[in-house]
C-alpha cells in the first residue's frame, strides 16, 4: 500500500493523502499508468521498518523553493515521475 512504502522507504506516516493524478511513464514503449498521490498531515516514525533490500534510499527535508531550485539548477538527476508530481502538488498547494 501508499502508507506501508512511506513507511519503509522515508520512516514517515500519512494521514491524509491527496490524488495528484495519474502519468504515463513510457507512451508508446509500455502502458503502464503511475497514480500520483501527495501524503500530508505526516508524522516521523520511531523506528523505520524493513524495506527492500535493493533499495538505497535517502531522504531529504527541504522547502518548496529549495526544491524548485534544485530542479531549475540541473545539477541533480531527478526522475520524470518526482518532477511530475512536484508539479501537480504545487498546482494542488496553491505555490
Amino acid at each position: 500500500t501508499m502508507q506501508r512504502e512511506l513507511q519503509e522507504e522515508a520512516g514517515y506516516s500519512a494521514a491524509r493523502w491527496d490524488s495528484l493524478g495519474a502519468m504515463l511513464p513510457c507512451p508508446g514503449y509500455s502502458d503502464e499508468v503511475i497514480h500520483l498521490f501527495l501524503a500530508r498531515e505526516l508524522s516521523a516514525l520511531s523506528e523505520r521498518p524493513p524495506g527492500d533490500d535493493d533499495e538505497d534510499l535517502e531522504v531529504l527535508l527541504m522547502e518548496p523553493g529549495e526544491l524548485d531550485a534544485l530542479l531549475a539548477s540541473g545539477d541533480e538527476y531527478l526522475d520524470g515521475k518526482s518532477i511530475s508530481a512536484w508539479y501537480r502538488a504545487k498546482q494542488l498547494l496553491g505555490l
